[in-house]
């Protein structure tokens, strides 16, 4: 018997109706991150004094919704990108909160 790493994991999807042609979810599908992931993110941006744990934390978690990927210690002109994106997935759970 194998212990099943290799078996996809099973994805939620959420139940559409159709009201006068136009698609309605009827269930929403949490996001994969949270709002204390984003504060996070936003607190290293933030800071006066960037460790390279945090730097490779926000890193990863970039790489893990994205995918361009980063290098642990990456220091170049693509931080305002993964900045860009970070926000983009800050709106994304607003519009989910407030939907």
């Amino acid at each position: 018997m194998g212990c099943n790493c290799k078996q996809a994991p099973t994805i939620k999807k959420p139940n559409v109706v159709r009201v006068n042609g136009v698609n309605t979810i009827t269930e929403k599908i949490p996001l994969p991150y949270t709002r204390e992931n984003l504060n996070r993110c936003n607190d290293y941006f933030i800071s006066r004094i960037q460790s390279d744990n945090e730097k490779n934390w926000v890193i990863d978690f970039h790489n893990e919704h994205f995918d361009e990927q980063f290098p642990h210690g990456y220091s170049g002109d693509g931080w305002l990108r993964i900045k860009k994106r970070i926000d983009h997935l800050r709106r994304q759970l607003d519009d989910f909160e407030n939907n």
